[in-house]
């Protein structure tokens, strides 16, 4: 639930296209590759990433938190050399995209309670 998240708020909608998903042969780690596609200027974000997103309804309650209390500072990703590695368009859709998962969030633990959907840490 947590990488179902994290597409949306980064507007990854290419998740599940195929050779993203690697682990271990003892199945005993995962590793989800390929997140190019995303930060794209859609403030909406991708029917795709919100469609896989809308399957889930238990979500850790850490998460919850860290997203309630995100702040743009935290959004400014700045490299030594190139200088800032998302534009101010870019930053201002992810902020609605993070929004938007917020709001999702709120409205399953209205409908369900915060036990039911804040399955976990």
């Amino acid at each position: 639930s947590t990488l179902l998240l994290f597409d949306v708020i980064q507007n990854n909608s290419d998740r599940f296209s195929g050779g993203n998903i690697l682990g271990f042969r003892d199945t005993s780690r995962l590793f989800f590759i390929d997140n190019a596609f995303g930060f794209q200027t859609d403030p909406l974000g991708h029917k795709r990433a919100l469609g896989y997103l809308s399957r889930c309804q238990k979500f850790s309650h850490k998460l919850w938190t860290d997203l309630q209390l995100l702040r743009d500072a935290e959004l400014t990703f700045d490299d030594p050399v190139y200088g800032p590695l998302l534009s101010a368009e870019e930053i201002r859709a992810l902020r609605s995209r993070r929004d938007r998962v917020v709001r999702y969030l709120g409205q399953l633990i209205h409908s369900h309670g915060q036990d039911a959907v804040l399955a976990f840490n």
